[in-house]
């Protein structure tokens, strides 16, 4: 995802989640600083020593003023690496990075080594699960954006499945999932002469828990720390359960009403049972009697006639 300067950072973005889970006068090696928006919050506001690494030059030009110092070039190369070896960091941040890298799990696994032993990875990644990319793969699109979930300079993606084994994979440990949302047919991905288009895609899709997840928030530890640490993982993502619960509660539904056109229907023989009884207990109906056993003999008779 781009973006251009930004002095403040909203509530319930995926930087603001991210700058608040530093703490004051932390160490922080930030990878993919972009113009340094990060980087001089968490100097001026919260006293950190920042240390950045970033591919542009020209936004490096402008984000090294708030760093302690850096380095501009490839995550993919070893020259950031080889800067900042002797250090060791309370944070490392990926925000909006992985997913421009043609091997993030490489890149991951190095900066791991620069991590103090208790600190933290701090990522955003985007989710290519979102419903607005689902119900146009659904027709067969697959369209990137000049930014967004599909900036058209992404070419890694992950699902929610694909975080804990991604992560895992670089010797690290979730300890906090997060995410921000944006609702079905209000991402980029959506333009207004989409909506008769993808209705029915649309229609499926929002039932998913994760549909609208515009981007993880993950808080990762080195695995090792993490299991002498014995704490929970804090998972703040929407839940399956809430889905299948009310596809349950559906379905209980749909049984109490089939229930209740079966006990009509035994209400109603009951009924048609009490009026045959009251029919054969009326006096014209014995009256007739000698008739009805006249007309079941001839139909008898009638019906050997035929067989022969």
């Amino acid at each position: 995802m781009k973006y251009g300067w930004i002095e403040e950072f909203a509530d319930g973005t995926s930087h603001k989640k991210i700058l608040d889970q530093i703490k004051k006068g932390s160490v922080v090696l930030e990878c993919g600083c972009a113009s340094g928006y990060m980087t001089k919050y968490m100097k001026e506001k919260l006293g950190c020593k920042v240390y950045i690494v970033e591919y542009m030059p020209s936004y490096f030009e402008i984000a090294k003023q708030f760093a302690e110092d850096g380095v501009c070039g490839d995550l993919m190369a070893d020259e950031w690496y080889q800067k900042f070896e002797t250090l060791r960091f309370d944070y490392i941040l990926f925000a909006d990075v992985l997913e421009h890298l043609y091997d993030p799990l490489a890149v991951l696994k190095k900066a791991v080594s620069l991590l103090k032993e208790d600190g933290t990875f701090l990522v955003s990644l985007p989710n290519v699960g979102h419903n607005d990319i689902l119900a146009k793969l659904w027709h067969g699109n697959w369209d990137y954006t000049n930014t967004g979930l599909l900036d058209n300079t992404h070419i890694r993606f992950w699902g929610r499945n694909n975080l804990d084994d991604f992560f895992k994979d670089a010797g690290l440990s979730i300890i906090a999932k997060d995410y921000i949302s944006v609702k079905t047919m209000q991402t980029e991905q959506y333009t207004a002469t989409d909506a008769e288009k993808y209705i029915h895609a649309f229609e499926v899709l929002q039932e998913r828990a994760d549909g609208e997840i515009y981007q993880f928030i993950i808080a990762a530890q080195k695995r090792e720390y993490v299991s002498t640490a014995d704490s929970q993982v804090k998972d703040l993502l929407p839940r399956n359960e809430i889905i299948q619960g009310k596809l349950m509660m559906e379905l209980v539904n749909e049984i109490k009403y089939k229930d209740l056109y079966i006990q009509n229907l035994i209400n109603e023989l009951a009924i048609r049972n009490n009026e045959l009884a009251m029919l054969t207990a009326s006096r014209s109906w014995r009256i007739t009697a000698p008739l009805r056993k006249l007309g079941s003999f001839l139909r008898r008779i009638t019906g050997k006639e035929k067989l022969k």
